[in-house]
């Protein structure tokens, strides 16, 4: 019977509405929406799953209903399930309740043919429960010897564990008990798992039935180790749900706990999987997260709205944003308006942003998007064409979906990055009108025509490569996708003449008439050993072993006669009146080519990329001095990969020719920015929810000078704007650096500029900005002495023994800025007196002055003690107060008897400490204002106010003798700021 079972198919007799799921409400602008009734009865195991006394909608049920959703839009054969949920997180719990049925709703929305974003709501004001994304699968992990795995570990009582369960507040009714085996020990757990018959007669309806899924947070729970046994965790996220199979009734869980240095952690994280019988994986969770609840936190927190819109494809940013909202107890649910109308969500009522009431608007911005030119889009040839043209030439895909002839996929692909992602040749001044006239010499198969093309739709091209073949491929590429081009199977010279032509078919980027095998073979290598050491880590004799496999064959050679004409006589003979661009790439030729130039031509050419082959250094000098004595103003490169190969770019502009080579449009820019503080000024007085705008950073070769004028302009702009913060790019790259920010590809084919690693740091930084803007501020910085504002103790180095090392001043620095940011900055030391005093007063190499310190406790009382009169005296409350100490013992003092107070211990590896307060984010402030520089003096105006209210005899005598002047005023838009912080 038990086999029967085992083997009765869930996809059988699969009902045409899911329990779970629901039925599917019409697609609304791509969005899927699908809405089902649940109540604790319904379906009936629902009941079965209680935490602290309360019925809550199982983690597994809403996997499963992701599950079917995924199924149901991608028209998925159900046999065949293997899809797999990403970034899924679990927001707030969904009670249920025997008086209510609860409407609950899953939104999907895909993003391509096989990837989706869903959400799970609840309830007419759409409560968010869960939210993540869903993706294929990959590959499936290897089977596992269940046996083997079972003899490591003990066996445990089934009864003792599902009674360790109800004592910690996890309660499973009968349809959930269903470990039938249970093996055991600290962070790790293995189940074998019967699904029970009355569960069986409807596993039909589920894809992967809640209960199956829910054994292994059921394991994950026995896995915990010895000392958190009593302690109650819940899932509330997974990295990666990758659903493989459908589940068999009988299977085996298995979870292991990843280590962690904490004794009592908040969070755990986990990795679990489900087995059939024969060990093959059915289901596989990579990170799941837990976290320590009890009954009052189990209703979390309402989950707040971050509401996106950018001038580029941000999405990538979603993860670290939702992880430091979860991190910080402030669930977010992150929207995205529409890819690059920035305006319009500011300015539709209907937007993500004017509909967000209560959370963030968040506008990301990077600037020279505003300039750029739009996107041409691919020439579209049908392929009867395709066949006429190319024949038997082989072809090649380009990362942009354009097929062409060429000869060799790595000297293809290398081109294509050199060319369209770099931009190589609109570097240091370069431009393109619409309708330039450029001279292409060396073309090879012609994908710098090809670029031309797409940046200047109205160009005319004239393209020279001698080498046969690769000019019969250049022949069809522009046939094909160059309108305005034409190809001349010819090299260029000083004179018109006939001569010998080597030809590398494997490396036909090095072919030229002046080819030397031993030079050209040591210049190839150079580059592919520069390739070698940047994408491995391999060095010495390994390195140059690679390097002589990957240079078999490169230097197979043809030679071929060729005709030589002069750029002159082409002129002549074409007609040509103006050369808006002159590329030259002619293998050791360039100073033929360019003598063969007349000087009457000279005023014509008004820009020039000139690629010098030159080991020795004597050509570059010549070609130099040539362009110079030409009235050329000349910039210089040599590319990275190519170090060593004696190859370097010449860029050659008129004076007085703009700066930016891109396309793009700085007054537009400029005027774009006024429009939008205009707008976002207009957004804010209508908006709920405050507006951050993060400025992000302009591509490598960007005129940043010009761009650094773009964010102070936007600054000055946004300084009176109720409402809105602006976090700019230097911020960011101050507290998060990333070298490598910049991805072209991604920047090429989705408009997705920035690397992965960029983005968690942008993130963060936008994490950070919204934490502080949201946080009550921190007023006081208490500090302790010896050892953390200098090194060594004063009272037996003496004021002059002390040292004032780089990483004390650099503390120093930082409490002067955050004395400036308006922080009251006070001492707390067991010492004498005197002795702090006379650091202060004879050390002029401090950069914190005494005069800058509002109040101080120098004695040898309990530091906690100190702190509570300090609050007294200030008349805070010591949950504004952070205390700075190097001693663990009098840290641990302090968090006993102050647990208001944030207690910071200075790392012991001093050179750690500046770094430790920079990304210590409660110093973070959210503005200055002119009163902020003077706080500490007016505390200090306030202290002795008290102590001459202290002296006189009654208070009336006190009000008579300040001589008090009242001014009362409407508030200015000036002095928002201030009114906000003293309300």
């Amino acid at each position: 019977m038990t086999l029967a079972i085992d083997r009765i198919s869930p996809i059988s007799a699969r009902p045409s509405q899911h329990p779970l799921l629901g039925a599917s409400l019409q697609a609304h602008q791509g969005n899927h929406q699908f809405e089902s009734k649940v109540r604790v009865n319904s379906p009936a195991f629902l009941a079965h799953h209680c935490v602290y006394n309360s019925a809550i909608f199982p983690a597994a049920a809403y996997l499963e209903m992701a599950l079917a959703a995924g199924t149901s839009v991608f028209s998925r054969d159900t046999s065949n399930l293997g899809q797999t949920i990403e970034d899924f997180v679990i927001h707030q719990a969904l009670m249920l309740s025997e008086e209510e049925t609860q409407t609950v709703r899953l939104h999907c929305t895909p993003q391509g043919t096989d990837t989706a974003s869903f959400k799970i709501t609840s309830g007419n004001d759409g409560k968010l429960h869960t939210s993540g994304k869903l993706t294929p699968t990959g590959t499936i992990p290897p089977a596992t010897n269940l046996a083997q795995q079972a003899q490591t570990l003990e066996s445990a009582s089934i009864s003792d564990y599902y009674n360790g369960c109800r004592e910690r507040g996890i309660d499973y009714g009968t349809s959930f008990q269903v470990i039938e085996e249970l093996w055991a020990q600290d962070g790790e757990a293995l189940a074998r798992v019967q699904l029970q018959e009355a569960a069986i007669l409807n596993i039909e309806s589920y894809l992967a039935h809640p209960i199956l899924i829910d054994t292994a947070f059921q394991v994950l729970w026995a896995a915990l180790p010895e000392s958190l046994q009593g302690v109650t965790y819940l899932p509330v996220g997974i990295e990666r749900f990758s659903c493989y199979r459908s589940l068999p009734a009988r299977l085996w869980s298995h979870a292991r706990i990843r280590p962690t240095t904490e004794a009592n952690p908040q969070r755990l994280v986990a990795d679990i999987c489900l087995f059939d019988d024969r060990g093959e994986v059915a289901v596989e969770m990579v990170g799941v997260f837990i976290e320590r609840v009890n009954g009052k936190s189990l209703n979390r927190s309402p989950t707040s709205t971050i509401a996106v819109t950018a001038t580029f494809t941000a999405e990538p940013v979603e993860k670290p944003l939702v992880f430091w909202s979860n991190e910080l107890d402030r669930p977010a649910e992150i929207q995205f308006a529409p890819y690059n109308q920035v305006f319009q969500a500011l300015l539709d009522p209907g937007s993500v942003l004017n509909q967000n009431t209560d959370g963030t608007n968040l506008v990301l911005l990077r600037l020279e998007d505003w300039g750029r030119p739009d996107r041409p889009s691919l020439p579209k040839v049908d392929e009867a064409r395709k066949a006429e043209v190319f024949g038997n030439q082989p072809r090649h895909t380009l990362a942009d979906g354009l097929e062409i002839a060429h000869l060799n996929r790595y000297e293809t692909d290398y081109l294509y990055k050199e060319i369209f992602l770099d931009r190589a040749y609109l570097r240091n001044g370069i431009t393109l009108k619409d309708d330039a006239c450029v001279i292409d010499i060396g073309a090879n198969i012609g994908l710098f025509g090809l670029f031309v093309q797409r940046q200047a739709p109205n160009a005319r091209i004239y393209a020279f490569e001698p080498a046969p073949h690769t000019f019969e491929r250049l022949q069809s590429n522009i046939a094909l996708y160059c309108k305005g081009a034409k190809a001349f199977n010819c090299g260029l010279a000083d004179r018109n003449r006939t001569e010998t032509f080597t030809f590398y078919p494997n490396s036909s980027v090095f072919s030229g008439f002046f080819a030397d095998s031993h030079d050209d073979e040591q210049a190839i290598r150079a580059v592919v050993l520069n390739m070698l050491g940047k994408y491995n880590a391999l060095e010495g004799e390994e390195l140059e072993a690679w390097a002589d496999e990957l240079m078999a064959g490169r230097l197979d050679v043809e030679t071929y006669q060729a005709q030589l004409r002069s750029l002159s006589d082409v002129i002549d003979a074409e007609g040509i009146d103006r050369i808006d661009l002159l590329k030259l790439d002619a293998e050791k030729s360039e100073l033929p080519v360019l003598q063969g130039i007349e000087a009457r031509h000279w005023s014509m050419i008004q820009q020039m990329v000139v690629e010098v082959h030159d080991r020795e250094g004597h050509i570059i000098a010549e070609v130099k001095q040539l362009l110079i004595d030409k009235g050329f103003h000349l910039h210089i490169d040599e590319e990275t990969l190519l170090h060593g190969s004696g190859l370097y770019n010449i860029y050659a502009t008129r004076p007085g020719q703009a700066a930016v080579g891109d396309g793009t449009d700085l007054a537009k820019i400029e005027q774009t920015v006024d429009e939008f503080a205009d707008a976002l000024s207009a957004a804010t007085g209508r908006s709920k929810a405050p507006h951050l705008v993060c400025v992000c950073p302009p591509t490598p070769d960007a005129d940043r000078e010009f761009f650094q004028r773009m964010e102070e302009r936007l600054a000055q702009r946004l300084a009176g704007v109720s409402g809105a913060s602006l976090l700019k790019s230097a911020e960011v790259n101050r507290m998060y650096p990333v070298e490598d920010y910049y991805d072209d590809r991604g920047d090429e084919f989705g408009r997705v500029p920035y690397t992965p690693a960029f983005f968690t740091a942008l993130g963060t930084a936008i994490s950070r900005k919204i934490h502080t803007l949201q946080s009550a501020p921190y007023k006081v910085v208490v500090l302790d002495c010896d050892n953390t504002l200098w090194k060594g103790v004063c009272g037996e180095d003496g004021a002059d023994g002390v040292a004032i090392d780089a990483e004390y001043r650099a503390l120093q620095e930082f409490m002067v800025n955050c004395a400036d940011a308006g922080m009251l900055l006070c001492l707390c030391s067991k010492n004498v007196e005197a002795d702090v005093w006379a650091v202060f007063d004879r050390r002029s190499d401090m950069p914190l002055t005494r005069d800058r310190i509002v109040a101080a406790k120098i004695n040898w009382q309990p530091k906690s003690e100190n702190l509570k009169a300090l609050a007294t005296e200030l008349n805070l409350g010591l949950d504004s107060f952070i205390f700075i100490d190097d001693n663990p013992i009098e840290c641990a003092e302090v968090q006993a008897n102050c647990p208001e107070v944030l207690t910071l211990e200075l790392p012991t590896q001093t050179d750690r400490i500046p770094q430790f307060l920079t990304h210590t984010w409660a110093f973070d402030r959210t503005g200055r204002t002119q009163e902020d520089a003077k706080r500490a003096q007016f505390y200090q105006q306030n202290l002795q106010r008290e102590a001459f209210r202290a002296a006189v005899p009654t208070f009336d005598d006190f009000l008579v003798r300040l001589n008090l002047q009242v001014t009362i005023a409407p508030v200015t838009p000036a002095q928002f700021h201030r009114v906000a912080q003293l309300t």
